[in-house]
């Protein structure tokens, strides 16, 4: 994937407080729900509001394997943060609600959406192309030093956008979306599906994939989208794409999944912890965090559980790698830093 030299999250501020009561929690807070018993990711409203769970920005919480630690990322806004763009630098951005956060020195300067749009996802091919999608088939693109709206002609909530090289952006959303950027306009095309898709992420621009509800796995190979059996019908989250035969998506109830270029297999992630989200550097370094404050880590040969920064009363909600190896994760445990 393209890596990023900053990094882009939203935050539900008070809203995911209301939202982590809902039953199944709303993944992310504030946006759709996904089907009855895929499971969410949400924190318990009394982890949220709970003092003995807070940490301070800046403490480190805890030692992990080889010397490197998690350390709060101090001044972050308030609230349970919710979404990491794709890729992460030394100088992070952060969307709030209706407004996105970029940081100046040891500050978080805010830069509105039009029209108090709410972001569900973003993803940027350089720190000054960057691309949010969310509520109401609303879309964003920040260029020129400033946020301009893009219309997509869906209504359906937008849930997850990813871009490939030379300007194609695709994003994905309820009941089954799929919107196409070609540089200059996005394009509706028809997908194999009508379960809401909640994860996108490729290698290319004919090689292409999102994963949603029922365990709904899709492909697109540059002509069309391909639903593909992922052996589950769990709700799926995540997905994240090392190379063409090489592919992560995970879920529900512990669910990880392995593409190896012939077909999707079930792999032992030692969890049943929902997984919201999975990331990785390279083959034999890929992340993937959920809830319980559960953080795995993937070798190149098996899943293992890592020391958790966090307690189990809270949840992470994404999670993204820098080109330096520097691990990020979102949640209701806030912004944190595995430095490498």
């Amino acid at each position: 994937m393209r890596i990023l030299r900053t990094a882009w999250l939203a935050a539900a501020g008070t809203v995911a407080l209301d939202c982590a009561e809902a039953e199944p929690p709303a993944a992310p807070c504030g946006a759709p729900a996904d089907e009855a018993g895929s499971g969410g990711v949400a924190a318990p409203a009394e982890a949220v509001s709970s003092p003995q769970a807070a940490a301070t920005p800046g403490d480190t919480l805890a030692a992990v394997p080889g010397g490197a630690t998690w350390s709060l990322v101090p001044a972050a806004p308030p609230g349970d943060l919710e979404t990491l763009g794709d890729g992460t630098g030394p100088v992070p951005w952060i969307a709030a609600l209706d407004e996105l956060y970029r940081r100046a020195v040891d500050v978080w300067v805010p830069v509105a959406l039009p029209d108090a749009g709410h972001p569900y996802a973003v993803w940027g091919a350089s720190p000054e192309d960057v691309w949010a999608v969310g509520r109401d088939g609303r879309a964003w693109h920040w260029s020129d030093g400033r946020w301009r709206e893009s219309e997509t002609r869906v209504e359906r909530a937008l849930l997850a956008v990813w871009g490939a090289a030379g300007g194609e952006v695709w994003a994905a959303g309820e009941g089954g979306t799929l919107l196409r950027f070609d540089g200059a306009d996005w394009f509706r095309v028809v997908a194999p599906t009508d379960r809401a898709l909640r994860a996108v992420h490729g290698t290319a621009p004919d090689d292409v994939w999102a994963a949603g509800d029922d365990g709904t796995l899709v492909h697109w190979d540059g002509v069309r989208w391909t639903a593909y059996d992922s052996g589950t019908d769990r709700g799926l989250r995540g997905i994240w794409c090392a190379a063409r035969d090489d592919a992560w998506a995970v879920g529900a109830e512990g669910t990880i999944l392995h593409w190896d270029g012939t077909g999707w297999s079930v792999v032992e992630s030692g969890t049943s912890a929902n997984l919201a989200a999975v990331a990785g550097r390279r083959a034999d370094e890929v992340w993937a965090v959920g809830a319980e404050g559960t953080v795995l880590r993937w070798d190149g040969a098996r899943w293992s559980e890592e020391p958790s920064p966090c307690p189990p009363t809270r949840s992470f909600f994404d999670v993204t790698v820098s080109e330096t190896g520097d691990v990020w994760a979102a949640g209701s445990c806030r912004l944190l830093r595995r430095d490498r």
